[in-house]
């Protein structure tokens, strides 16, 4: 019978990124040898800590490591025919590992988590390089949601919707599309109808549905 997954590829240890390993145990889908593409960080996280490491242990995912570097050094890994993959870093909280991007096929790039865009400083490039990035925005704005959080944002940081919309809004054509993904609940975009979502949209951006594809 087919995988379940013909591949894996994580791209950081926080909650929302790795969890769903889990269900690949043998309490449930017990997968077998499951290809997982992660920096060495992340493989040694993997290996040393439980319960992931008995999914290493009993072969339920093969944890395949690449390379963690910049953008513009980053190495071209072909995980299938047809399918080639790149992973950079990405600044973003490190307190188990570090964080990547992808690239797919040099067309589709997704960064689900980000400190900052003025911390990357190849930002522009990136996204100038992709027909389609799937980009962080946990955050709408500061003056909307810091009322509703109480969060201190520099212990959480990500780029604001608002911030990403001035910065890279000149680089929307429709041969680069931005997607914003990694909403947070307090993030009024959630709701296409409020008056953040229509205004996100009317400068071009594209938020993020269940279900969405994106030909690569």
């Amino acid at each position: 019978s087919m995988p379940i997954f013909q591949g894996i590829i994580l791209t950081h240890a926080h909650m929302g990124h790795y969890l769903g390993l889990a269900h690949l145990g043998k309490e449930s889908a017990n997968t077998k040898g499951t290809p997982t593409y992660v920096t060495e960080s992340m493989a040694k996280f993997l290996r040393n800590n439980a319960p992931w490491n008995q999914l290493v242990a009993l072969n339920n995912i093969k944890v395949i490591e690449v390379d963690a570097l910049p953008y513009n050094e980053a190495k071209e890994f072909s995980p299938w025919p047809g399918l080639a993959v790149k992973m950079f870093t990405v600044p973003h909280r490190a307190e188990y590992t570090d964080t990547v991007g992808i690239s797919v096929n040099q067309k589709v790039m997704y960064i689900p988590d980000i400190d900052s865009w003025e911390e990357w400083q190849p930002a522009e490039q990136a996204f100038r390089d992709h027909q389609t990035s799937v980009v962080d925005a946990t955050f709408y704005d500061l003056e909307v949601e810091g009322s509703l959080l109480s969060r201190d944002f520099k212990t959480i940081p990500h780029p604001f919707v608002v911030d990403t919309i001035r910065r890279f809004q000149h680089v929307i054509s429709p041969d680069c599309r931005i997607v914003l993904t990694h909403l947070n609940h307090s993030n009024p975009i959630c709701n296409p109808q409020s008056p953040e979502a229509k205004a996100t949209k009317q400068h071009g951006f594209l938020i993020a549905k269940e279900g969405d594809t994106y030909s690569c």
